[in-house]
């Protein structure tokens, strides 16, 4: 089950209670309890995407000008 959906909003309420700022209860509640998941999805887009570099290399001919070099 996605992270956010288990996050228990009432610790946000409670620092937004206690006189928290939105922002503040962003960056100090919820990233936080977050952050393993962002972690493990950033490290599957980086070997999802270090795959296509290896897919590209060995489907490429040389001298060929590939879309983000034009």
């Amino acid at each position: 089950m996605p992270l956010l959906q288990r996050f228990d909003r009432s610790l946000e309420e409670a620092a937004l209670s206690l006189g928290a700022t939105p922002f503040h209860s962003f960056f100090l509640v919820l990233v936080p309890v977050i952050r393993p998941a962002v972690v493990a999805g950033a490290a599957m887009a980086f070997i999802t995407s270090f795959d296509e570099v290896v897919l590209a290399l060995f489907l490429s001919v040389p001298g060929a000008t590939t879309l983000p070099s034009s």
